[in-house]
């Protein structure tokens, strides 16, 4: 059962997802935000990597952006947080995207697609 400190990174996570549509110059300040937050915390340090993944690619820094997501996935995978691993992914298909590779996009969000809507991140 999450903590009352995982209900504020969720909500600090989904503010920055929401951000990212909004206003891209936002995202490194949640990034920053969320970091705080998090600690040492693995779940929040992960959801943030997500965040700045997508700070770097609106700089479009691709190669920062996939490092970033990468390791959000990697560490989401650690731990089998399917939604953080989802987020991740999500990050790295919209790079490669943006790079026009979209057969990798598509193979990087088909095991996203594959879980139950209950673990989809928002």
């Amino acid at each position: 059962m999450p903590s009352n400190a995982d209900d504020a990174l969720n909500v600090l996570f989904l503010q920055a997802l929401a951000e990212r549509i909004r206003r891209q110059d936002g995202l490194e300040a949640h990034a920053t935000r969320l970091l705080k937050v998090a600690g040492k915390r693995p779940y929040g340090r992960a959801r943030a990597r997500v965040v700045q993944a997508y700070a770097a690619l609106y700089r479009g820094q691709y190669d920062e952006a996939s490092a970033l997501a990468r390791q959000a996935l990697e560490s989401s995978d650690s731990r089998a947080d399917s939604a953080g691993a989802c987020a991740a992914r999500d990050a790295l298909a919209f790079c490669a995207i943006l790079q026009g590779d979209h057969a990798l996009a598509l193979a990087l969000l088909t095991p996203a697609l594959a879980e139950p809507t209950s673990t989809r991140s928002a």
